[in-house]
């Protein structure tokens, strides 16, 4: 997604890897948006058990009253697309009254002195007056938070997907990480830690012949958006929906009409596979076998394992392994001697098998069988529990050396048409019904889709009442949503939360039926 496009971006720019939130190690969690109650299910538990504790606060910063916001200790309202811009306000609050861990921003970072650096750029741009101008955060608060975040230890402040989305979702995302650097909370238990390498790092010696590379060489196709002019002449589409989640999904379902040959690996009919040649169902995912590595960004690294719930299948479909081996080994010469005979549930024994030999992972036995079957019991293998916290393998960079690389450019986020003709902003949200945007092909979730609005089976607004009675729109009515990129007809449901200007919809629905059992949602 965009989000996490974004995130790795600022991650790469401010530490060169990637780092996690400690959250169960934390006393203050400051939340940008990011949907650690909605749609993060290892955050969701450590939040369970943090909440037990009574020295522990989580504040959420975003637009909408999510679960998150409902559930936190403090909902801090604030304008879309403008987090970043908070963030350098409470930067600006830290430096200023000296909140900050000296210490550790002259021991550890880079980038912050200096007249071009990052303590000049936030004292110059962004006083807590500007700041609540852009935001529509109070001044106290921005202070409140400066201090909270100052004084209490350890702490960590996260950026949600959702806001990294807007055009200077990167740079809002730096300017978080930012707080963590001033709070001094990189490299400790309860901050960001960096995230530690995979069990496995290599599974095996590879090679590539002449058709790979070939194949490595080719120009790229352009996606998720493709060139109109850039038709390959076969195309193989696993574990994803472009027909619908693409940005522009009848655009990207004319490109593939284009393609002569077109293999989906589908098991439910969606919006894509109705646009394919020939669909080769893998099985469902309590059908198979299936290695699951953990890489959330609020938990320590683990491999994990699901296995069948049933002797058979429920329906004529294959494991993707099974099915690519099969195409391989009865393709030409020059692909059929690159498969070799092997089963999913083999393969994937096999992987843990080496992770079994590196004994860096629990559980421990002194066999491998003894392992695979603590394995299959357990669900998987983790990584030991650390012994110390890891250090940073490199200094945090504020700012960039070269002025013109400078990633926290802060700018405002930018948003397609004029005021005049489109007075409020459109808030896409992930509903806990349908994490990831997924799930809205699913009679029981279309039926029980979100917490706080009573609709099911079809698309909803929320919309402020005051700002629905100035419309003459009521509870229930249908009424149709437009902006430059189109317009789409929905229910409007009033929410005494919402803010006027503001009108928020959760994202998932709106999907084409193709079979009897689901009908078209939204």
């Amino acid at each position: 997604t965009m989000g996490s496009a974004s995130a790795s971006i600022a991650n790469s720019f401010c530490f060169g890897e990637h780092y996690y939130a400690d959250l169960s190690h934390a006393r203050l969690v400051l939340s940008f948006g990011s949907p650690l109650l909605d749609a993060s299910g290892a955050a969701f538990y450590a939040y369970a058990e943090l909440s037990r504790r009574k020295e522990f606060r989580l504040i959420q910063i975003e637009p909408r009253r999510s679960t998150s916001a409902a559930k936190a200790d403090e909902w801090v309202n604030l304008r879309p697309g403008t987090e970043g811009a908070l963030a350098l306000g409470i930067a600006h609050v830290m430096i200023q009254e000296k909140l900050y861990d000296a210490r550790f921003v002259s021991e550890h970072t880079t980038g912050f002195d200096g007249p071009t650096g990052f303590k000049q750029f936030v004292l110059q741009n962004y006083s807590p007056a500007k700041v609540s101008t852009m935001t529509g955060v109070p001044v106290g608060k921005i202070a409140d938070l400066a201090k909270l975040l100052g004084q209490i230890r350890p702490s960590v402040a996260v950026a949600g997907s959702l806001m990294m989305q807007h055009s200077n979702g990167v740079a809002g995302a730096v300017a978080i990480n930012a707080l963590n650097a001033l709070s001094g909370n990189i490299g400790s238990a309860g901050g960001l830690l960096k995230q530690r390498k995979p069990l496995v790092a290599n599974v095996g010696p590879s090679s590539m012949d002449d058709v790979a590379k070939k194949g490595l060489a080719s120009k790229r196709i352009g996606l998720p958006i493709p060139s109109q002019e850039a038709v390959p002449k076969m195309l193989f589409v696993y574990n994803t929906n472009p027909g619908y989640y693409s940005p522009q999904p009848e655009a990207f379902k004319t490109w593939m009409r284009k393609i002569p040959f077109v293999v989906s690996f589908a098991n439910v009919w969606d919006e894509t596979a109705n646009e394919a040649t020939l669909i080769l169902p893998e099985h469902h995912f309590l059908d198979r076998w299936q290695d699951a590595p953990q890489n959330d960004p609020y938990s320590l690294f683990g491999l994990g394992i699901s296995q069948p719930v049933s002797a058979r299948p429920l329906a004529d479909t294959k494991h993707i392994i099974d099915i690519l081996a099969m195409i391989g080994s009865k393709s030409g010469e020059e692909l059929r001697g690159r498969f070799s005979e092997f089963k999913s549930e083999e393969l994937i024994k096999s992987y843990f098998e080496k992770v079994y030999q590196t004994q860096s992972g629990s559980p421990k036995a002194a066999s491998f069988a003894d392992f695979w079957k603590d394995v299959i019991a357990s669900g998987g293998s983790w990584s030991s529990v650390r012994a110390e916290t890891p250090s940073l393998s490199r200094k945090f960079r504020f700012l960039a050396e070269d002025s013109a690389a400078s990633v926290p450019g802060y700018s405002a986020s930018a948003f397609v048409g004029e005021a005049k003709d489109y007075p409020f902003h459109l808030y896409a949200y992930e509903p806990i019904s349908f994490s990831g945007g997924t799930g809205g092909d699913m009679p029981w979730l279309l039926e029980n889709p979100t917490t706080f609005v009573d609709a099911r089976w079809t698309t909803w607004i929320e919309v402020n009442p005051a700002t629905a009675k100035s419309l003459g729109i009521s509870d229930g009515d249908s009424v149709i949503v437009e902006s430059p990129a189109g317009k789409m007809s929905v229910v409007a449901k009033l929410v005494a939360s919402a803010q006027p200007d503001i009108v928020s919809v959760p994202l998932g629905l709106g999907r084409r039926s193709f079979s009897k059992e689901v009908p078209s949602a939204g």
